[in-house]
């Protein structure tokens, strides 16, 4: 065969291989492809700085677990409307429910605290004081 033909073939794979990677690099975030009871969009989200709390992953069965990089703690959480209320398995605030608005921007997650009876912890700030990133 010749010359030109070998060269074609040559700019065709290298054409398909730059698409290939601008393609890879224009991917979409994220979103909740599930949602909890209430519409609560479930997954794993990182904070976008971390305080104590490294991820927080909703279940859709409307429990989370909270990896403290320590240690992890669990609970269930109850969705009405644009509110979520936090209750604790174990740690410092077992029995202290924690409520808070909740709003989705994007993949983000952001929480505000309205009442958190723990006093014992820092759960208002380091839930409330940071947005929240829905992980692919």
């Amino acid at each position: 065969m010749n010359k030109r033909f070998y060269w074609l073939i040559l700019i065709l794979i290298l054409g398909s291989i730059a698409m290939g990677a601008c393609t890879a690099l224009s991917e979409p975030k994220p979103t909740a492809t599930a949602t909890a009871p209430a519409g609560f969009p479930v997954g794993t989200y990182k904070p976008d700085t971390m305080l104590y709390t490294a991820s927080i992953q909703f279940n859709a069965d409307s429990t989370f677990v909270a990896d403290l990089q320590v240690d992890r703690h669990m609970g269930h959480y109850e969705v009405s409307g644009d509110q979520i209320v936090f209750n604790n398995y174990e740690g410092l605030c077992v029995g202290l429910p924690g409520t808070y608005q909740w709003e989705m921007d994007g993949n983000t997650l952001l929480l505000k605290p309205i009442n958190d009876t723990c006093t014992e912890s820092s759960r208002s700030e380091d839930l409330g004081g940071r947005s929240w990133i829905l992980q692919p």
